[in-house]
């Protein structure tokens, strides 16, 4: 008997897979999009980012307040140390670690509750699309194409907004006070660390202008090994 096989679905090749299309959008512009989404996410984006402001402040403010306790203690090894001006101090700065964990656990709260509502949101919308979209689009994409949208994207686009956002904000909040504080300190021992610190981000800027194109060859095989294992599945011989 003759055997025909049943193909659902195009079988593509390394040299036959759709290539992925760049974004020419900056980091910003794109958060912006995402916000503009759903205009519920705007007011608690923009209440976790002054969290992570003024968490960030509060660790910058911390050390000021332990230098006295230092100053304190130095200057009382030849005579008697101010015991009740350290415990002072030090409560001062208990409660500062200690709300600036606070108010870091509340900003990944809800930045966590936000995400998980948006991808949730994502994937319903991807869901109403796909049973609405022509069959001649799945013809023209790969399986692992459409899976890869569904889940590795939201999932990367969830990562990134519950832990990179507020890791750049508590970043340059941080940088921008600690830059003062240490100018206020001393100068000199400033301008060198913002040399140094030049120099990795140029350094850093080079290793990624080389290495990203090896991460957007990952999605591309990431999708092509998710077409062909689909395929494998779906696609028999029937007598």
């Amino acid at each position: 008997m003759e055997k025909v096989k049943r193909q659902t679905g195009p079988r593509r090749g390394p040299g036959n897979m759709a290539p992925a299309e760049k974004s020419k959008r900056g980091v910003i512009s794109m958060i912006g999009e995402v916000l503009g989404y759903d205009k519920k996410l705007k007011i608690p984006v923009l209440i976790a980012l002054i969290l992570a402001v003024c968490g960030a402040v509060l660790t910058i403010i911390g050390p000021s307040f332990l230098e006295k306790i230092t100053d304190i203690i130095s200057d009382g090894l030849l005579g008697e140390i101010d015991l009740a001006a350290i415990g002072k101090y030090g409560a001062i700065l208990l409660c500062i670690y200690i709300g600036s964990a606070l108010l870091t656990y509340i900003e990944h709260f809800i930045l966590a509750t936000v995400t998980l509502n948006l991808s949730r949101k994502l994937r319903q919308d991807i869901c109403v699309k796909i049973n609405n979209v022509p069959m001649k689009c799945f013809g023209r994409n790969s399986y692992g194409d459409i899976l890869s949208r569904i889940t590795n994207d939201v999932q990367t686009l969830q990562s990134a907004i519950s832990n990179s956002l507020p890791s750049i904000i508590t970043a340059l909040a941080q940088f921008c006070g600690c830059l003062v504080m240490m100018f206020v300190t001393e100068w000199r021992m400033a301008l060198a660390a913002i040399a140094v610190t030049i120099l990795g981000f140029v350094i850093m800027a080079l290793i990624m202008s080389h290495s990203q194109k090896y991460f957007t060859a990952r999605q591309d095989s990431l999708g092509e090994l998710n077409g062909y294992i689909e395929e494998m599945y779906s696609g028999h011989d029937v007598v």
